[in-house]
């Protein structure tokens, strides 16, 4: 449009072959006239040449403005403006961003459309880049004016298997956006279309501050292709341990976020071993349990059992995998602390030591005194009982919280000679004794607060807990976070539980003998006692399961002063600081390995994806704007046309069309009072022609008859 200012030569030209009126006039002499008519001459031209510029630059504005110009940045600081740009790229890189459209990840289309905000960016525009999930993972954290180090840093942006959440992503970036002086700020989220990662509290994020700052919001969908998905949320089984032969039952959760049906294959295995395979139906929209039943391989050894359960899989990968492992109970080891020398059917533990021996798998038991317990090394127990013992010696004291802080179990049976204020004094004990109350000489029902607890295997709703015979109690009051698991009579507590650390304390409110009454030959003695002793088998580090980019800490019951080394799935190995968290992140889901130098292989842990980031469901542009005021776009194409018509600098042709409109005004009043002024010279000039005419015929008559006389 440029070439349109050869139109100046318009006026110019027609200036040139404009013709002017002349009005002849007969005079005697221009003699007194050639001064007046000299001047007149230079003031025509002078005016002339001012009406030609007025129109050359109506010409020219108009030309200039069909070009549309804008200001570039060395212009508009020349007159005070602040145009640069400050843009922070943020790139979801959640797994949901490894869905294929089109034959591409959404990942690599939204890296294409970033490079595209970088390829739009001029000399002095500023930019930094940004990773996401649940956080902001700086790639290039700080503003800079190098495009090149921006487009290498998008070339080490890798999908991920965590969850998306824009929350902490954009105060991060706002953050960013603060260290810059001025010009025009721009948070640019490239993202799918699925509402999943906005569903953060927006008035934690768009406060007064966000106002105040003139941050402008640009979120780029990758597209807006509708995607059907399955996702495999969890899997829960019915006890927290299991053991080689035996039988186990759990409940698979699958999700179906599609507007059709779906038709899944569940399948469960241990170390390549197909354990459960199930044909799963999944209404559109819904959410399904599925109930499975297995039976441990009897060939199975160690301490866990890795499980991973998966779908038969679909466009989105990481969300169909489920991983989880299972402590495999050992035989349990015993130790019992009892005092007094009486008889062994007198000793507190005779009844404790029967119940261990009985069954197909005896358990070992060691009996000491509890002076003992000042130098036994306790690591080498899986529970500890303690019986009628009178008070502990603070060192006793403090190893059992060891034992405790590192995952071992402690039950606690008072008795006669037991001292309330003694054991008050014990932080690990969940409880506080009161007085001693005597007991109607009848069995007291029994009610289980918590039957859900794995200390109640033996029961459930066709076998409730037996009444108890107890002749005396003491009256217990639990300390803040213990429960009382059982009750007894009018709310009696019965059995409390307290944790310490890793590990797990039990009262039993009953004496191990029979001196407060007959619960050691109750019915509920031999399978609360087992069950203690199975509880503490399971003290091997394993059963926690983690998401991905969870801090993982040292599992209980491994001491923390020793360099740890973890296997992750990828079977990379990476080393723990002797004292730290075993990860800061976990990067990957899978089953996790964690070895000692000294003792081999100590944990095993799971970490599973977010399951709900497969929801790709998308949320309304209209109710997302209401919650978080932004400009959409989608695709490439639409965001390029975005970025033409917005490149962060000032648009000049609305300014030019307005002044060739006002020099156009000046032009019209200006040409009208040249035209009045030249039509009352021209008058004029008639007048004075025809006065001169007249005079000059009577100078005429006067000479001729001068000249007759």
């Amino acid at each position: 449009m440029l070439w349109a200012l050869s139109a100046l030569a318009v006026p110019l030209l027609i200036h040139l072959w404009q013709k002017r009126r002349v009005v002849e006039v007969p005079f005697s002499t221009l003699r007194f006239l050639k001064v007046v008519a000299a001047r007149t001459n230079r003031s025509a031209k002078v005016e002339h040449l001012l009406l030609l510029l007025l129109r050359s630059g109506i010409v020219a504005l108009v030309a200039l403005a069909a070009a549309r110009p804008v200001a570039s940045q060395l212009s508009a600081q020349l007159f005070g403006g602040q145009v640069a740009r400050a843009v922070v790229l943020v790139v979801d890189q959640s797994f949901s961003m490894g869905y294929e459209v089109n034959g591409a990840t959404r990942l690599q289309t939204a890296l294409e459309q970033a490079s595209a905000v970088i390829d739009d960016l001029r000399p002095g525009d500023s930019v930094a880049v940004l990773g996401a999930t649940d956080r902001a993972k700086p790639v290039l954290p700080e503003l800079t004016v190098d495009h090149t180090a921006a487009r290498k840093a998008l070339s080490s942006i890798v999908l991920t298997e965590g969850r998306s959440d824009f929350g902490p992503v954009l105060l991060e970036a706002r953050k960013t956006l603060s260290r810059n002086a001025g010009g025009e700020r721009q948070i640019v989220v490239l993202t799918d279309p699925q509402a999943q990662g906005w569903m953060f509290d927006a008035k934690g994020v768009l406060d007064a501050d966000w106002a105040a700052s003139g941050v402008k919001l640009i979120v780029v969908r990758t597209d807006n292709t509708v995607s059907p998905n399955a996702s495999l949320l969890g899997m829960q089984f019915d006890s927290p341990y299991a053991s080689a032969g035996g039988t186990m039952r759990g409940m698979a959760s699958v999700a179906n976020f599609s507007a059709v049906p779906v038709q899944e294959l569940f399948e469960l295995k241990t170390g390549g071993e197909r354990l459960v395979q199930r044909a799963v139906d999944v209404a559109a929209g819904t959410r399904l349990e599925v109930p499975f039943e297995f039976q441990i391989p009897s060939s199975i050894s160690g301490k866990w059992l890795p499980l991973a359960g998966a779908l038969s899989g679909d466009r989105l990968a990481p969300d169909d995998k489920r991983y989880a492992v299972v402590n495999l109970t050992q035989p349990p080891r015993i130790l019992v602390v009892e005092a007094g020398d009486a008889p062994e059917r007198a000793k507190p533990g005779f009844f404790l030591r029967k119940a261990f021996l009985a069954g197909t798998s005896p358990a070992p038991v060691k009996t000491i005194k509890p002076g003992e317990l000042d130098e036994l090394n306790l690591d080498a127990f899986s529970a500890v009982f303690v019986l009628g013992v009178p008070s502990l010696s603070d060192r006793a004291a403090v190893r059992l919280d060891r034992y405790l802080e590192g995952g071992g179990c402690v039950a606690v049976f008072p008795g006669e000679a037991f001292q309330n204020a003694a054991w008050e004094k014990v932080e690990w004990m969940p409880a506080v004794a009161g007085e001693r109350r005597d007991l109607p000489a009848e069995r007291l029902p029994s009610l289980l607060l918590e039957p859900q607890h794995p200390l109640f295997n033996s029961w459930d709703a066709s076998t409730p807990f037996p009444a108890l015979p107890q002749k005396r109690v003491l009256a217990w009051k639990p300390r803040p976070n213990a429960r009382a698991l059982v009750a007894m009579g009018q709310g009696i507590p019965f059995l409390m539980y307290g944790e310490r650390g890793a590990g797990k304390v039990i009262v039993v409110n009953a004496t191990a003998d029979l001196a407060w009454g007959g619960f050691p030959v109750s019915p509920a003695f031999l399978p609360v006692v087992q069950e203690i002793g199975r509880l503490s088998s399971a003290r091997s580090a394993g059963g926690k399961a983690f998401s991905v980019g969870d801090p993982v800490p040292v599992p209980g019951g491994i001491a923390k002063d020793q360099a740890l080394n973890v296997r992750l799935p990828s079977g990379e190995t990476v080393v723990a600081p002797v004292g730290q968290p075993l990860l800061d992140e976990a990067p990957l889901a899978g089953l996790y390995e964690v070895n000692s130098p000294k003792d081999g292989v100590v944990a095993r842990f799971a970490v599973n994806v977010d399951g709900a980031e497969g929801d790709l469901n998308s949320e309304s542009p209209e109710a997302l704007e209401k919650r978080l005021p932004h400009t959409a776009l989608t695709g490439l194409e639409e965001l390029r046309s975005w970025l033409e018509r917005s490149r962060g600098v000032a648009p000049l042709w609305p300014l030019l069309l307005v002044l060739a409109a006002v020099l156009f005004g000046v032009e019209c009043v200006y040409s009208n009072l040249l035209a009045r002024h030249r039509g009352q010279g021209e008058e004029g000039a008639i007048q004075t022609g025809r006065l001169a005419k007249r005079r000059f015929g009577q100078g005429k008559a006067a000479v001729s008859e001068g000249v007759a006389t």
